[in-house]
C-alpha cells in the first residue's frame, strides 16, 4: 500500500530539490504539499499531488494534515517551533505500536559552528556516530537546537520515528518547483561587490563543509522509502541523526576560484582575493536579517562527516564539486541580481 506523504517547504531550495526527486521517483506515493499561495502551474505540472493551502502559522491545519500522514518530510522553516510542535503533534496523535509514524526533518550543521578563532582552521570533525551524545545534548542556544529539543521529545515519549538530517553548505542547481539556488553564492556575489574583490578572514584556512544539493535529495530519497517500508533500513530517533559533507574547501581557495570568476564576468576589478579584518568583515551583507551572518558564511569553521550516512544509508555522493558547479552558481546568481536591479543580465562567460 502506497504512503500517505505530507511535505513541507517544496518552492524552497532544498525542499523543492527533494520533492521533485521523490514524486519522479515514486509516482506512486500519495503526496500533499503544504501552499501558501497555489498556482495552477503547480498542479499542471504536478497533477498527481494534493495541495493543501496554509501556512506555518495554522497549528490546527498543521496537525490534522500531519495526523494523515505515515510520513511528514519537514523543509519549511526548521526553526519554526510551532509549525515542529503542530506536525509532531498530529503525527504523535495516530502514532502506534503496531502502525509507526514518521518524521524527517531538515536540519544543518549550523548548530555545530565554531567561531573561535575566525578564518582559520578549526581541527575538529564531527561524526553523526561519534558525537551523537554531544549533539543531542547542545545548548539550547546553539543554531537550531530549538526545533532538535522537540524532536528529542517525540522519539523519547511520543512513538514517533524521527530523522534529523543535516547538510553543510549546499551548492549545485536545485530541481523544484520554486527556488532552485543556494543563498551562499548571492551573499558571496553582493559581498564581493562590496569589498571589490572576493575576500577571506586570516589566513583563510577556515573550513565549512559542503555538499551537493542532488546528494542531500538523494538522503531524503532513502529515508523516504525507509519509512514507506515500515523504517527497515534506516536508523531512527536517538540514532537518527544524518550528516551529508561531500568535501572540504577552505575560504582562501574559495575566494581565489570565485575571484577569478567575477573578474572575467566583470564584477570585480580584481581577481586577487584581499584579506580583510573583522571590521570589515562585520560590515558586509548589511541587507541580512541575521546579524553576524558574514561570520558565519565566511569565516567560521563547520566541519562533519557522515560516519551514518554512509554506513546506515550506504551514501556515496555523486553530485559536482563545489568548484566545478562554483561558475554556474555565481552566474545564476548575477543573472538574479541584475533582473532584481532591472538592469540587464550578466552575460553568459
Amino acid at each position: 500500500m502506497a504512503p500517505n506523504i505530507l511535505i513541507t517547504g517544496v518552492t524552497g531550495y532544498v525542499g523543492g530539490t527533494v520533492f521533485h526527486t521523490l514524486v519522479t521517483v515514486h509516482p506512486e506515493y500519495n503526496i500533499t504539499v503544504l501552499l501558501r499561495n497555489p498556482q495552477p502551474s503547480f498542479s499542471e505540472k504536478y497533477p498527481n499531488v494534493k495541495v493543501l493551502k496554509g501556512d506555518f502559522e495554522n497549528f490546527e491545519l498543521l496537525k490534522d494534515a500531519a495526523s494523515k500522514a505515515d510520513v511528514v518530510i519537514h523543509h519549511g522553516d526548521s526553526d519554526n517551533e510551532a509549525a515542529v510542535s503542530a506536525l509532531l503533534a498530529g503525527l504523535s496523535s495516530r502514532a502506534a505500536a503496531s502502525l509507526p509514524a514518521f518524521y524527517i526533518h531538515l536540519g544543518g550543521t549550523g548548530i555545530i559552528v565554531q567561531y573561535e578563532n575566525l578564518g582559520e582552521l578549526h581541527l575538529k570533525v564531527w561524526s553523526d556516530i561519534g558525537d551523537i551524545e554531544t549533539l543531542w545534548s547542545m545548548p539550547e542556544a546553539a543554531l537550531h537546537r530549538n526545533t532538535e529539543l522537540l524532536i528529542q521529545d517525540a522519539w523519547t515519549g511520543r512513538r514517533v520515528k524521527t530523522a534529523v538530517v543535516c547538510p553543510p553548505m549546499i551548492h549545485g542547481r536545485g530541481k523544484g518547483p520554486g527556488r532552485i539556488d543556494s543563498m551562499v553564492f548571492p551573499a558571496l556575489l553582493s559581498a564581493s561587490v562590496q569589498t571589490g574583490s572576493t575576500f577571506y578572514l586570516g589566513s583563510g584556512t577556515n573550513i565549512y563543509s559542503k555538499v551537493h544539493v542532488d546528494d542531500v535529495a538523494q538522503v531524503f530519497l532513502k529515508l523516504a522509502e525507509a519509512a514507506a517500508s515500515g523504517g527497515e533500513g534506516a536508523d531512527w530517533g536517538h540514532g537518527g541523526y544524518y550528516f551529508l559533507t561531500s568535501e572540504e574547501i577552505n575560504q582562501k581557495d574559495i575566494a581565489i576560484a570565485a575571484g577569478k570568476i567575477l573578474k572575467q564576468k566583470g564584477l570585480v576589478p580584481t581577481e586577487q582575493p584581499k584579506q580583510v579584518i573583522l571590521e570589515e568583515l562585520d560590515k558586509l551583507l548589511p541587507q541580512s536579517r541575521f546579524r553576524g551572518v558574514a561570520r558565519l558564511v565566511f569565516a567560521s569553521n563547520s566541519r562533519s562527516t557522515p560516519d551514518r550516512t554512509r554506513k546506515v544509508l550506504s551514501y556515496e555522493p555523486r553530485g559536482i564539486s563545489f568548484l566545478d558547479s562554483l561558475e554556474d552558481d555565481l552566474e545564476r546568481a548575477a543573472q538574479s541580481a541584475s533582473h532584481s536591479s532591472g538592469k540587464q543580465p550578466v552575460p553568459s562567460s
